[in-house]
């Protein structure tokens, strides 16, 4: 199993993979996604979930109290993007506003303590993680990173490559900006293999109904001008 970026225990399942998380990813895959038809194509498919305990089986003792201590009591069964002949994984965490509009404020400043040396603040979007040329780099040290090295990073992407995710994230702004809920702090993967490359936005942890998100808007279109350039 290959893992760039994020923190939950990734566990394969036949063809698909296993993701422990809160119930409010779990209710936004089931409850929300069923009606937006539109942003189905950006999002992996969904092809289980439940309460946690059922997959309990494929963990550890250590892994599963882990799960329980970050508060992931439940799971989703999603498809697995990645296979035998990848050569780049990247996970870019997309905007800066990763809580609800009427979130307690400890859990706000909690946020933004852990962003405040993040590109994130200024541009709206930051590195979440990857591994490029068996070269890997975790959420913690893509925060530290500074807005150069970062552009250095996504160089190495290559401009075919490049032109598709540009391509993919406009098709996407334009979904964005109709649907009425906003999602909070998604990220986008990137997986090039010697099949090409996927794209899909993860991680819906976050989201809220009936409010659009500008500043999601705002991390798209600065991240689209830096692969630009």
């Amino acid at each position: 199993m290959i893992q760039a970026g994020g923190h939950q225990l990734l566990k394969i399942k036949g063809n698909n993979v296993v993701k422990p998380t809160k119930r409010r990813e779990m209710e936004f895959y089931i409850e929300v996604l069923p009606r937006l038809p539109e942003l189905q194509e950006y999002v992996p498919n969904l092809y289980g979930f439940g309460d946690l305990e059922k997959v309990k089986r494929l963990f550890t003792e250590e892994e599963y109290d882990f799960c329980l201590f970050k508060n992931y009591n439940c799971y989703i069964e999603l498809e697995n993007l990645v296979n035998n002949n990848v050569r780049s994984i990247i996970d870019i965490k997309l905007g800066s506003v990763y809580w609800k509009s009427d979130e307690e404020k400890s859990i706000i400043d909690a946020n933004k303590e852990k962003n405040k040396c993040s590109i994130c603040n200024e541009y709206k979007f930051r590195l979440d993680g990857y591994i490029i040329n068996n070269v890997k780099r975790t959420k913690e040290e893509c925060r530290k990173m500074s807005v150069e090295q970062v552009k250095d990073v996504l160089k190495n992407i290559g401009k075919c490559h490049i032109d598709i995710i540009c391509d993919w994230l406009k098709r996407y702004l334009i979904v964005l900006k109709k649907i009425k809920v906003s999602i909070y702090g998604p990220s986008l993967l990137v997986v090039i293999s010697g099949n090409g490359i996927k794209l899909k936005l993860i991680d819906f942890t976050v989201y809220e109904e009936g409010i659009h998100n500008d500043d999601l808007v705002l991390g798209i279109e600065k991240l689209i001008n830096i692969l630009h350039e």
